[in-house]
């Protein structure tokens, strides 16, 4: 630090590791929430591509449900 208590540039990694550390644990949970979020939106997916769409509408849903899940 400076004299004034100002944090110098050689200082930014640190506290940017701290920030990180304290950040990861925080969002654990959440993190770990959404990807078993992911793993259900998957097999729903997979099942859903096993039967034949009934009509129009479920092939569009279905559509729909490819797009949010290929990027």
């Amino acid at each position: 630090m400076t004299e004034d208590g100002t944090p110098t540039y050689a200082d930014l990694t640190r506290y940017a590791a701290i920030r990180s550390d304290e950040l990861s644990g925080l969002l654990a949970p959440y993190v770990g929430m959404t990807d078993r979020y992911g793993e259900i939106v998957c097999r729903i997916v997979v099942a859903l591509g096993s039967i034949p769409p009934v009509s129009p509408d479920d092939a569009a849903a279905r559509d729909l449900i490819a797009d949010g899940t290929s990027r």
